[in-house]
């Protein structure tokens, strides 16, 4: 299929989000700033006990700040699967037409249907491309290309775990030139952001303020990571409906 199809569901995708789908992506990225907020706070303390050279403080803070990490780790893979169900209405609205999705209560009452199942592919998922990491960075590369339908097909689809990561491979295979040029672009830009952002917020903060600097920045990139997420989920979203409705010979609506 050509590239430029891809765009163009992605356009339409958008215009048919606005009423629903684009205020619930809204809605579950304040939720993850939300929950995202008590490991800025103890890193604060942290931070702060460090800089005073009070030590004894900052192992204090340091063993709560990891245990907010973990709760923070629960919370975000809880948040994720919430996303993971979006992939339900975006198809809706894209293969039955904009009336699928009934404003933002629907949207967010459609990507709850099969919310357990979400979690256990997102978390599945997540597993596979922590192996591949610890490979190599390439091994993930590979393993998150092959598995990058596992979310949307059980989500969207209702397929079964098992048979998602069959059809994902084969999917991923099939439609490799498009899917290869949609994550290529979606690393670019988590690159690109990563380093002007992330590292380089980090370093002016830490020139201007210290090393207190970093705690305003966190959150400031937090919340910038989420409204260009909004962005990536979207375009990943119209790609899987493109490609998923490619190979199995379903018309998207005009």
């Amino acid at each position: 299929m050509q590239f430029s199809e891809l765009i163009e569901n992605f356009k339409l995708l958008f215009m048919r989000s606005k009423s629903g789908i684009l205020p619930a992506m809204v809605a579950i990225a304040a939720l993850s700033i939300v929950v995202n907020s008590p490991s800025w706070v103890m890193n604060y303390f942290t931070l702060h006990a460090l800089s005073n050279g009070d030590f004894q403080s900052f192992w204090a803070g340091g063993f709560g700040a990891n245990c907010s990490r973990m709760f923070t780790l629960v919370a975000i893979l809880l948040v994720g699967a919430l996303r993971v169900g979006l992939a339900r209405p975006m198809r809706r609205v894209m293969v039955d037409g904009p009336e699928a999705v009934n404003g933002v209560g629907d949207a967010l009452k459609q990507s709850m249907e099969g919310y357990w199942m979400n979690l256990l592919a997102y978390f599945l998922v997540g597993i596979a491309l922590a192996i591949g990491a610890i490979l190599c960075i390439l091994p993930m590369f590979v393993v998150a290309f092959f598995v990058a339908f596992v979310p949307y097909l059980v989500s969207s689809m209702n397929v079964e775990i098992v048979e998602a990561f069959k059809l994902s491979a084969t999917y991923a295979k099939n439609q490799a030139p498009a899917l290869i040029a949609s994550m290529g672009i979606v690393i670019l830009v988590m690159v690109v952001l990563g380093c002007c952002v992330g590292a380089g917020g980090n370093a002016i903060a830490v020139r201007l303020f210290g090393l207190m600097g970093t705690v305003a920045v966190t959150p400031l990139v937090s919340i910038i990571g989420e409204l260009v997420g909004i962005v990536w989920w979207l375009f990943m979203g119209a790609t899987f409906v493109t490609l998923e409705t490619a190979e199995t010979r379903t018309e998207i609506k005009r």
